[in-house]
């Protein structure tokens, strides 16, 4: 009962989103909902237990990443970027209170990694929703989390928002390589750049 009661609460979408089984976009957004229907003892595996209730939110969290045009689609044969939104989408549809994501932009290109943190974004802005990361992409964490919890072989360094995170002594004491740091043009927030390799002629 508590573990149902606590899938209920939160979502996890792990950093593997490999899908074996050719379930439809649909059919694997609807699983989300599982937790909160595992409660009545008339249920047996597979399908046929999804009430209105439970359709119209696994719609909804479709819309919410805009897979909707997907939902038919085998989840063996979309793209990383597509996946990626399947497995938020079926989190979406577990719960609107807390996320939990492990590098949910691991693997992806600039296009979908900007989607996807947007998305968040957007779902903690208007939606209440509560979102707790796992990121090695310093600059995409500094543009998009209120608050960064930085750890050095298990241990916190320093917890704050950006600006109190995203120094260059900091850095370097935990990644032990020289960085610089700026600010963004648009967002004037914290900009991490490696210093890169030294051309052929300079000193």
């Amino acid at each position: 009962k508590a573990q149902r009661e606590v899938a209920c609460l939160v979502g996890v979408v792990p950093q593997d989103t490999q899908m074996l089984f050719p379930f439809t976009v649909a059919e694997s957004v609807l699983m989300g909902r599982f937790p909160h229907r595992a409660r009545d003892r008339w249920i047996s595996s597979g399908f046929g237990w999804e009430s209105r209730e439970d359709m119209a939110i696994a719609e909804q969290a479709m819309m919410t990443m805009d897979i909707v045009h997907l939902a038919h689609r085998s989840v063996t044969d979309l793209s990383g970027g597509e996946r990626q939104r399947t497995v938020i989408a079926r989190a979406l549809a577990q719960t609107q209170k807390v996320l939990l994501l492990d590098e949910p932009t691991a693997f992806l290109d600039l296009q979908h990694q900007v989607e996807i943190c947007s998305v968040l974004r957007r779902l903690r802005d208007e939606g209440g929703l509560t979102v707790v990361l796992v990121s090695h992409d310093l600059n995409l964490v500094s543009q998009y989390c209120d608050r960064i919890l930085l750890l050095d072989r298990g241990q916190i360094v320093r917890l704050g928002g950006p600006d109190e995170v995203i120094e260059p002594e900091v850095l370097e004491s935990v990644y032990r390589c020289r960085v610089l740091v700026d600010r963004h043009p648009s967002t004037g927030l914290p900009r991490i750049t490696l210093p890169g390799r030294q051309l052929p002629g300079e000193n």
